[in-house]
Parts: structure tokens; C-alpha cells; sequence
């Protein structure tokens, strides 16, 4: 996932605009982040360094805006439109800081939502038939993602305000077992076999379906428009690992720049294209390869919790600010989106 080189996604046809992520538009969400929001502070990219010292125990909203390119492979049925196809990868969390003791922070994370753009291709070589595709984490783990907590921590340059914040590795793997690790092989498809998911799977042992919905792996869905012209379910392994690296503004921001890194390889499928089956091998046939510049991904975290004179995102006043709660505040990201 890091280092922005080339990985071929191990998607379907439908996945073929995709390279991962969960569905939607990456417009932000009507806010409701409280008069606070459009003031954050940073939105002018000057940090300057004061004596005010840094707390950040507590709850922070966080967003990191992830570039991808889609490029089309050769030899399939299909092709982007444009073949170099940009966009923007919109990964919103909720991180509880629960210890800091000097420089060192430990954290928790859930991941709240996921989203790719939606992007267009087509069969025909001028691109005047386009289809638009929108690629979705399945429902199951859509709905189980914010209640999973993902232990992380980081470590600051300093105790003051505008101090370095460097952040443990974000991993999070789904569709294997714990015996795949951040960096070793995810259970792949193995080039040219036609015979069915468990006799081509390399490493099918440690395939497992992670978000239970008796399909192997976890399940990404796809939809189209025009409507149910490509349509089904592809089931991955699918792992993300991204490194955070920027600056404690203040104990109510923290800003920087990610290195991202996306992969997930097609264990089987479900995917219709006007209305009739392809196969595993042939949806693999028709996957662009997914880039990830080095540079260029971005993050914020902003306190949610109403501490240090920061938006209190705690709609409900149930004493926690919840996924649901972020994302119906999105309002807050606004003064950082690149």
C-alpha cells in the first residue's frame, strides 16, 4: 500500500471502475458541526509555533482525501474514459486519543466511511456509450466498519503547539486470517485457471469471510447507470495501509499528508453485465491497473468533542461522538479539502 507503485486490483469487470472503496459521491454532507465549523483553525497553512501546550486526549473527526488513478490494462472488453482516469478517495474515521504521555499518543480508530468517485467507461473505442459505475463496500461490512476498533498510536516532535506528528501504520485487512500480515501475499487468483474459486485461489487456507455474509473474503458491490447494465458482487481479500505523517497544529488540529497504500485481489464473483454471468477469470480480464501517486494525499483530524474550545459533534449528548455524528457534520473538513 505504500510508496504509491502500480498494483493491478484484483477486481471485477464492475470493479473495473473501481479500485476500492465505498460508494457515494465525495460531496460533502449538509453540515451540522455547529457555528464553529467553517472557522477551523489551519485553513490558512501556516502553522505558527507557540508555547500553547498540546493535549490530545479525546475525540477527533478525521478525514484523509486519497488520489488514485485508474488506468486501463490491455487486452479486455473494456476501457476507461479517459484510459488515465483521476480521482479523489474519501476516507472518514472517528479516533479516540486515549493516552498521551509526552510525545507518545495512543489511539483508537473506527473507520466510518469509505468512498470511491464514481467514474465512467465503455466498450466502444470513441467512449460514446459511457457507463457509470459506483463501487460500494458491501452492506454487512458497511454497517459492522464504525463499531471495529483499530488500535494505533502515534509520536509528536514535542509537547507544544506545531510540533511533528508522525502516526503508527493504519492497516486494516479484510477476507484473510491473522497470518497475513501488512506486506505478505493476499490469497490471489492464479493467472489462466478457470476451474472455480477454491482450485484457484493461491492460498485459499487463509481465506476467510470477514464480513459474514457466507461469501469468502468481504464483498464490494457495484452499481451502474445506465441501471443494471453491470450489476453483482465481488468477493476480495482486500487490505489498506496508509502512514500518517504532519503537524499538531493545536490540541484541536492536526494536519498532513498520507502515504497511501491500496490492494485487494478477486477470490471470486457474482457480476452480471446486461444481464448475464461472467466468470471470475473473465471479470479479472477486464481490471484497470490502479496507481497511487506518492505525493499528494492529504489529512486533517479536528477535535469533535467540544474540548479546548473545539465543535462538539455530540448531537445527542450521549457523551460520545459517534460515526454517525461525524458524518452528519462533514461541514468540518470543508476548510482543509485540497
Amino acid at each position: 500500500m505504500l510508496r504509491g507503485k502500480k498494483t493491478l486490483l484484483s477486481s471485477s469487470w464492475v470493479l473495473l471502475a473501481g479500485a476500492l472503496a465505498c460508494g457515494g459521491d465525495d460531496a460533502a454532507a449538509p453540515a451540522d458541526g455547529g457555528d464553529d465549523a467553517p472557522t477551523a483553525d489551519g485553513a490558512d497553512d501556516a502553522c505558527l509555533a507557540s508555547d500553547e501546550p498540546l493535549d490530545l486526549v479525546g475525540t477527533w473527526a478525521a478525514r484523509a482525501w486519497i488520489d488514485v488513478y485508474m488506468v486501463t490494462p490491455g487486452g479486455g472488453i473494456v476501457h476507461l474514459c479517459p484510459d488515465r482516469y483521476y480521482g479523489v478517495s474519501l476516507i472518514t474515521l472517528r479516533v479516540r486519543v486515549h493516552e498521551q504521555s509526552g510525545t507518545t499518543v495512543r489511539h483508537t480508530f473506527n473507520v466510518c466511511r469509505l468512498q470511491m468517485p464514481r467514474v465512467e467507461a465503455a466498450i466502444d473505442p470513441a467512449c460514446d456509450s459511457r457507463v457509470g459505475m459506483q463501487l460500494s463496500v458491501g452492506p454487512v461490512l458497511t454497517a459492522l466498519w464504525p463499531e471495529i476498533d483499530y488500535p494505533g498510536g502515534a509520536v509528536l516532535g514535542g509537547t507544544t503547539a506545531c510540533s511533528s506528528y508522525v502516526a503508527e501504520e493504519l492497516v486494516a485487512i479484510f477476507g484473510a486470517d491473522g497470518t497475513v500480515g501488512p506486506r505478505d501475499p493476499l490469497p490471489e487468483w492464479r493467472s489462466g485457471c478457470t476451474v472455480g474459486a477454491e482450485g484457484c485461489v493461491e492460498g485459499w487456507e487463509h481465506v476467510v469471510d470477514s464480513d459474514g455474509d457466507v461469501h469468502p473474503g468481504v464483498t464490494l458491490t457495484v452499481d451502474s447507470d445506465p441501471e443494471d447494465l453491470i450489476e453483482g458482487e465481488a468477493y476480495t481479500a482486500y487490505r489498506t495501509v496508509d502512514l500518517l505523517r504532519g503537524t499538531a497544529w493545536s490540541s484541536r488540529l492536526i494536519r498532513g499528508e498520507v502515504e497511501p497504500s491500496i490492494d485487494y485481489q478477486i477470490l471470486d464473483s457474482d457480476v452480471l453485465v446486461g444481464g448475464a454471468p461472467l466468470a471470475t477469470h473473465l471479470v479479472r480480464e477486464n481490471i484497470p491497473v490502479f496507481e497511487i501517486p506518492e505525493t499528494g494525499s492529504t489529512f486533517v483530524l479536528v477535535r469533535a468533542d467540544g474540548r479546548h474550545g473545539a465543535p462538539d459533534l455530540d448531537a445527542d449528548r450521549s457523551g460520545e461522538v459517534t460515526c454517525e455524528e461525524i458524518l452528519a457534520a462533514e461541514s468540518v473538513f470543508a476548510p482543509y479539502q485540497p
